[in-house]
């Protein structure tokens, strides 16, 4: 599954153009990568393209794309509050890596994801500063019963 976006145009990047880089880490452009499924364009085909993709809506502020995506017993009561909440957090947050360390299929339908990212308040942001490198296990599950079948 690594590098398996399901289908988006895959174009490597120049140096000139990487401030148009995905978040996720791909290497591809934000425009053929997690954009066409955060735009709701594709489906997100496997968790590891969810993981990815949330990881770069995280970056670019895309609330929607975090709260649409979230399984609805992780969703929290009050979705203006959490809607506000997130903006809140993202805008003073840069996210700055994403590293797959791991994927393991547990019982169908859930996946199990092992992954660092790197994040770095923006009011630490300057010469010296380092982001935050966490590790965290994620579990996904797929949802047969919607149509398409749906990664949360």
């Amino acid at each position: 599954q690594a590098g398996g976006f399901g289908g988006a145009p895959k174009t490597k990047l120049r140096k000139k153009e990487q401030s148009n880089t995905c978040p996720c880490g791909s290497g591809f452009h934000y425009a053929g990568c997690c954009k066409p499924y955060h735009d709701g364009l594709q489906v997100v085909p496997t968790a590891e393209a969810l993981l990815r993709a949330r990881f770069s809506a995280f970056a670019r502020k895309q609330v929607d794309f975090i709260i649409g995506t979230t399984y609805i017993t992780n969703r929290q009561d009050d979705e203006k509050k959490w809607r506000t909440k997130l903006a809140k957090g993202l805008d003073s947050t840069r996210f700055t890596s994403l590293r797959i360390v791991e994927e393991m299929k547990d019982d169908h339908p859930f996946t199990s994801i092992v992954f660092e990212a790197g994040m770095q308040p923006l009011s630490q942001r300057g010469q010296g500063a380092k982001a935050i490198v966490f590790t965290e296990k994620a579990k996904f599950i797929l949802d047969e019963d919607l149509e398409p079948p749906t990664w949360f």
